[in-house]
């Protein structure tokens, strides 16, 4: 029985294992073996005792029923997935073979979870308001990067992500129309908006700023799209803007030689005759 088998989890030695859809635990009892996916957002080694146990209840009682919802009566559950913990309004069966789910926002922990709670997240997306000059529908709610709210105008959607400090729950109209008011970042943009770790000065060609930043593999040189390597021995304390504009000069005289350089292979290449390999034509 369950009962039987919930007394036996108290003190469960588990073997993780790879199997064909991904990494799961197996714990051997007396008369079988229980086995269990493990979420794609735990780490097998990080696993706790806890969890070992709470996806093995999962498996063998069923999931933790939060309530019953408020306007249908149907029960709410909380499961853990491939990824990560999400609640789900009403029973799997013939009728209704998807139930609707949705997944706990990132840093809520499952066993905080709320029956309101709950039922607000099986409501996602949420329908604020119009944006009072384009008449387009503001929603908010969670998806593959975290909670965010939209602007729907036609086939055009305009999205921004949620602060750290905001509840897609409870989020207002007038918190949407001011985060959609910012200026969209670019998803992946390097270097754009980040602040140099030291302003060198201006460059004489233009006037535009030449400044260090810290990258990847380092402090380097930027000046507009043209990026350089610090000069050896050079320190962020020490480099000048003369030094700068060197190594700035030197990395563009680089790439106009390997462009140029391309560029004739390329011609080269063109003006070969097709039936022979010096490019010279053969005399009969």
């Amino acid at each position: 029985s369950s009962t039987a088998k919930s007394e036996m989890l108290e003190d469960i030695q588990a073997t993780i294992k790879i199997g064909k859809y991904g990494p799961y635990m197996e714990v051997s009892l007396v008369d079988e073996i229980l086995t269990a996916s493990i979420p794609a957002d735990l780490t097998p080694a990080d696993l706790n005792p806890e969890q070992v146990e709470t996806l093995l209840r999962q498996k063998t009682e069923g999931p933790d029923k939060i309530g019953l919802h408020p306007d249908t009566g149907e029960p709410i559950y909380l499961l853990v997935g491939s990824y990560g913990p999400y609640v789900q309004l009403g029973d799997v069966s013939d009728d209704n073979p998807k139930p609707k789910r949705a997944s706990l926002p990132k840093g809520v922990k499952p066993e905080d979870v709320t029956l309101p709670q709950a039922v607000g997240l099986l409501a996602l997306p949420r329908l604020l308001g119009t944006h009072p000059l384009t008449g387009g529908k503001i929603k908010a709610s969670l998806g593959r990067f975290g909670p965010y709210v939209v602007q729907e105008q036609g086939k055009e959607k305009e999205y921004r992500s949620l602060k750290a400090s905001d509840d897609v729950l409870t989020i207002t109209l007038d918190r949407a129309l001011a985060l959609l008011a910012e200026p969209k970042k670019a998803r992946g943009a390097r270097g754009s908006t980040k602040p140099a770790l030291k302003e060198l000065g201006k460059h004489p060609d233009d006037g535009e700023l030449v400044g260090l930043y810290e990258g990847p593999y380092g402090v380097y040189i930027k000046h507009g799209k043209t990026n350089a390597k610090m000069p050896e021995g050079e320190t962020a304390e020490t480099l000048t803007l003369e030094q700068a504009l060197a190594a700035l000069a030197a990395k563009t005289t680089t790439a106009k030689k390997t462009t140029t350089k391309k560029t004739t292979s390329s011609t080269t290449k063109k003006t070969t005759s097709p039936g022979s390999k010096t490019g010279k034509s053969k005399t009969v």
